[in-house]
């Protein structure tokens, strides 16, 4: 069982009134120390020198001297964090800009009423630069003031609790997506909270209950794993530390960590002490001044691969952290249910060694040496595949990656894996796209694209596979980055399957699609909210570039609608809706060929069932859903994180016509499932919807229409 290791690294003087914080504000792998004296208002930084705080002159004195609450954050872009503090005295919030040993403030905020206020800083808004958290227990309220280079403007409430329960709020990405999420703990009945950034709000789920349900302090970290954030929890009646592991929508697998001496008075706040990028915990006690670093005892395997993709006798280079003797396990990933069907196809054993992470490795990616390279074998078909590491104390991780068909053996069923999307929604280390970066990497670790990972990702997109491979079909899997390269053969691939959420695209995967239907072939897109954004490649295709190049920047010049490329006009939909919980289908157009054999009449429903229950109930038309007319798909998506704006006008393909529609709920469209006959001589087949794919496996009208589909493609009699 892993233990929290302790040691003493500084004593403050006077011992009692501390407050302390932490935050890397010389830059780099590790974090310094903040210390802050109400007595005198001096607020001190202490130097992180690998085993010890060093202090060696006040940065600061506050005025008035007492009563302030201090965060850091990257305010200004910058690298180093910054100091942010509140004074309860008139509701000011002020921004130190970090200037090495000193700290230069300026207001940025007030907030009203003056006093009750606790604030935190993330990446809350995708501005690539931290903004602020503000909580106020009296009114319940959360509000975030978007970082806007000068100062934080609040546009309104992110969420609303449960009033004057003296909730306790932490900030750190627990989803793993890059976006900083809350944490909230209400002391009257021991919740645990995580309320998931979406762009404008926090959309708050119970994730524990911590017994005793009051006493307890709570502290946020990436202590064992640097994707997501788990929780510690110190309760001072016993003097314990709880680590609760994140393991995804949950915290479980708590354990006591460690027992402290005395048991109670401690303040503890975490930190990245030792510069390897793992959440570690820094404590003051008042009783004699003492301050002590600790961390885990174990740090979990780690890896990611290049290139993503590889036709057998071509090789894949994996790149891993970890200790000691290490077994690899190859599998083969398909699902037609809850759980994820895995065929093993090779091991091997190998040596990991622990690798230093970079400072921002969600841009220049890790740079780890190689701990193995594969050359695939011959009798490796096409597919989804993942490299499971396990090392010598049982930690374990995922490495995803696609094999490509042997140029002899290749079906006529062409799948694309959306690696743009796993890369844009991929958190590790601390950010993401989605925290406003323009430039991110691919070769870094990536576990929310793990067969078993997140249902928007990997995990949705097997279903779909796992269904074509039930009707008997052999599909070849080839990435966007294959795609973007080489395109589709129609001759070959009569039929192309784009699934679950292919959301990031490059322009010349576009030109490679309309270039795909022209000579002859046919689209099956089996999502939603599909080619909408645009992205691109660096030149080794290692990285890539989002929001037009920006750092921060905003999202709609990027989206293809904008740059004359509309998604609309190639797929019969566009992106109408996100956060839609989930509805089924209404049949549209029953004599359509498309339905012969299913049984359904015009009214008729199905995709009342679906396993994709990521955010909502996985019913067919959920999550994020395209329609063909309605004022998202022509205009903007209100409810995707974007900012309205005049979008050019767009034309629908001649002769498309929608077989279904989603059920309406109160905020808005379902999804509209369309399909029209291309002038290359095949088709197009829009489902839509996210979630179409989790309902594929499980619904007999959407699995028979699919079938139809893959008849009228040529692909079966």
């Amino acid at each position: 069982m892993p233990e929290i290791q302790l040691s003493e690294w500084t004593t403050l003087d006077p011992a009692a009134g501390w407050q302390i914080t932490t935050g890397s504000f010389r830059g780099g792998t590790t974090d310094d120390l903040l210390a802050y004296q109400p007595g005198n208002g001096s607020l001190w930084l202490g130097r992180n020198a690998g085993d010890r705080f060093e202090f060696s002159s006040r940065s600061a004195i506050m005025e008035p001297a007492s009563g302030w609450e201090f965060a850091a954050g990257d305010v200004t872009g910058s690298g180093p964090a910054d100091v942010v503090g509140y004074s309860p005295s008139n509701g000011t919030v002020w921004v130190a800009e970090n200037r090495g040993p000193t700290l230069a403030f300026q207001q940025w905020a007030t907030l009203a009423p003056a006093t009750g206020w606790h604030i935190g800083t993330g990446f809350f808004a995708g501005n690539a630069k931290a903004d602020l958290l503000a909580h106020h227990d009296t009114s319940g309220t959360l509000w975030v003031g978007s970082n806007t280079g000068s100062r934080f403007a609040f546009t309104g409430t992110w969420a609303t609790v449960d009033a004057g329960h003296n909730w306790q709020f932490v900030t750190e990405d627990f989803i793993g997506d890059g976006r900083t999420d809350v944490a909230g703990y209400d002391p009257t009945d021991g919740g645990i909270w995580v309320g998931e950034n979406g762009g404008s709000s926090f959309a708050l789920t119970r994730w524990a209950t911590l017994e005793p349900a009051d006493g307890w302090h709570i502290v946020a970290g990436r202590f064992t794993g640097r994707d997501k954030a788990d929780l510690l929890g110190y309760h001072a009646d016993t003097g314990r530390l709880w680590i609760g592991v994140n393991s995804g929508r949950t915290f479980s697998s708590t354990w006591p960590a460690a027992e402290l001496e005395p048991p109670d008075g401690w303040q503890f706040v975490a930190g990245r002490v030792n510069g390897d990028a793992w959440g570690d915990i820094v404590g003051y006690h008042p009783g004699n001044g003492s301050v002590w670093a600790g961390q885990l005892s174990v740090r979990p395997i780690e890896g990611y691969c290049w290139p993503l993709s590889a036709a057998p006798g071509e090789s894949i280079a994996f790149h891993l952290s970890g200790s000691g003797e290490s077994v690899a396990s190859f599998q083969r990933h398909v699902s037609t249910s809850t759980e994820v069907e895995s065929v093993p196809v090779d091991s091997l054993t190998f040596t990991a060694s622990e690798q230093a992470v970079p400072a921002a490795p969600w841009r220049t990616g890790c740079g780890w040496e190689q701990a193995f390279t594969v050359t695939l074998p011959p009798d490796w078909r096409s597919g989804i595949y993942s490299a499971s590491c396990t090392d010598s104390v049982g930690t374990q991780c995922d490495v995803t990656f696609v094999v490509k068909p042997a140029p002899q053996r290749r079906s006529r069923i062409a799948v694309l894996a959306n690696v743009n999307t796993w890369l844009a929604y991929n958190g590790w280390g601390g950010q993401s796209k989605y925290t406003g970066l323009a430039r991110t990497s691919f070769l870094r670790p990536a576990p929310s694209a793990a067969p078993d990972g997140e249902l928007h990702l990997t995990r949705g997109e097997l279903w779909i596979l796992g269904w074509l491979e039930r009707q008997g079909q052999h599909p070849d899997v080839y990435t966007d980055i294959d795609f973007h390269n080489d395109g589709c053969d129609a001759h070959q691939y009569p039929c192309l399957v784009v699934g679950t959420h292919p959301e990031y695209w490059t322009e010349r995967m576009y030109d490679q699609l309309e270039s795909y239907l022209d000579a002859g072939g046919s689209l099956l897109y089996l999502g939603g909210n599909g080619v909408f954004e645009i992205g691109d490649y660096d030149n080794d295709q290692t990285e890539m570039v989002f929001r037009a190049g920006i750092e921060g920047g905003p999202r709609a010049p990027a989206l293809f609608r904008n740059r004359g490329r509309p998604e609309r006009s190639l797929l019969g939909v566009a992106s109408e809706r996100c956060g839609v919980t989930g509805t089924p289908y209404v049949v549209r157009s029953p004599d359509h060929p498309l339905f012969a054999g299913t049984g359904v009449s015009d009214g008729d429903t199905f995709g009342g069932a679906g396993l994709n229950t990521g955010k909502g109930n996985g019913q067919a038309s959920g999550w994020e859903v395209d329609t063909s007319r309605g004022p998202g798909a022509t205009g903007t998506p209100a409810s995707c994180d974007l900012d309205p704006g005049p979008v050019p006008p767009s034309v629908l393909p001649a002769g498309l016509v929608v077989l279904a529609t989603g059920l309406p709920d109160a905020a808005g469209l379902g999804a509209d499932m369309t399909y029209y006959d291309h002038p290359g001589g095949g088709f197009v087949f829009s489902a839509g919807s996210l979630t179409f794919g989790g309902s594929l496996v499980v619904d007999e009208v959407a699995s028979g229409l699919t079938h139809n589909l893959l008849q009228r493609a040529g692909i079966t009699s």
